[in-house]
Order: structure tokens, then sequence, then C-alpha cells
């Protein structure tokens, strides 16, 4: 899969932007510097970026797309695709659930009881 962005310059103001592809490597929300994937290095009206990930990348990616104009100003969107991997195998995970017994009818003494909720029982 290949993420390919046009930037198009608009028509009535014909500026000339900078652009960053940042993806949401961490899933924190927040787009940092080193996140960065692609980026063009001078002021364009016009242009195309491509991305492609790696096979690490599966699931939904969150990405934004900043415009950096010559006086400064900054716009950005933000959006999101899925990665859907066919090829690999599932994962298989064992899990244990631990949970306090406790009960009086089960346990009637006080002392059988505070040691049951100490103890695991499998």
């Amino acid at each position: 899969m290949i993420l390919r962005l046009k930037a198009l310059s608009n028509v009535e103001t014909d500026i000339a932007c900078k652009y960053n592809v940042y993806v949401d490597d961490n899933s924190n929300g927040k787009f940092d510097s080193d996140e960065i994937v692609t980026n063009t290095t001078k002021f364009e009206k016009k242009g195309t970026l491509t991305w492609k990930p790696n096979s690490d990348y599966y699931g939904v990616v969150y990405f934004n797309v900043e415009a950096i104009a010559q006086n400064g100003l900054k716009t950005s969107y933000v959006n999101v695709f899925k990665i859907k991997r066919t090829d690999q195998s599932k994962m298989y995970v064992n899990l244990l659930q631990v949970m306090p017994v406790a009960g009086e009818e089960k346990y009637p003494a006080a002392s059988q009881k505070e040691e049951s909720l100490r103890t695991l029982f499998f």
C-alpha cells in the first residue's frame, strides 16, 4: 500500500507551501517532529508526496498533512486510514484470570475466609 497525497495550490491565492506528512506512530494523538514520514524541502505550488508504510504497520493509522506558507502561516488536515493484513497469522494470547474466592457459605470461619483472599486457586 502506498499513501499518495497531491498538493494543489489555491487558484485564487496561488501560494507556495512546504508540506509535512506525519504518521502517529505511538498512537498518542500528537504529531511530533520525529513522526514526519515525508516532506518537501522547498516551497512549491503543486506537488505529490508519497509514503509507503513498512510491514509493521497494520490497523488504524492516523496521519496529518501540514502546509506551511512562506509567510509562516500553517494549516493542517488530520485523517485516518486502515491497513488490513491478510497474510499474517493470528496471534494467540494465553490469559489467566485470578479472582479471590470469598463467601461465608463456602468458608464459614473468619480465619479461613481471610486465608482464601490471600490464596490462589487453580
